[in-house]
């Protein structure tokens, strides 16, 4: 999973959720902007590969949070991939509803 695809779990992440996260930034203005990403390969990701990716926001505060994928191949336990991605926000209500 390259780098650009990493944004696209995010957003499948917060549909998932079941909040219309686009009618709320509507609303309110307030909307998330990427501030730091980061990627670690610890072994090839092949072509055409199946494989899956695990989601989850490790830390949440009331401007910013962290989302964190690990990638392995399909069938494996070990990572062979990891992503990190923190986004911030004008300060404002703690975003209760990005925790899963």
């Amino acid at each position: 999973l390259p780098l650009p695809g990493c944004p696209f779990a995010a957003t499948e992440y917060l549909r998932h959720l079941g909040d219309d996260y686009e009618a709320a930034v509507r609303q309110t203005g307030d909307d998330f902007h990427l501030v730091r990403s980061t990627v670690e390969y610890k072994a090839p990701i092949r072509f055409d590969e199946e494989i899956k990716v695990g989601f989850r926001v490790p830390r949440t505060g009331r401007s910013s949070l962290i989302f964190a994928l690990g990638v392995a191949g399909k069938g494996e336990t070990g990572m062979r991939a990891g992503y990190s991605s923190g986004i911030s926000r004008e300060s404002g209500p703690d975003p209760n509803s990005v925790r899963g």
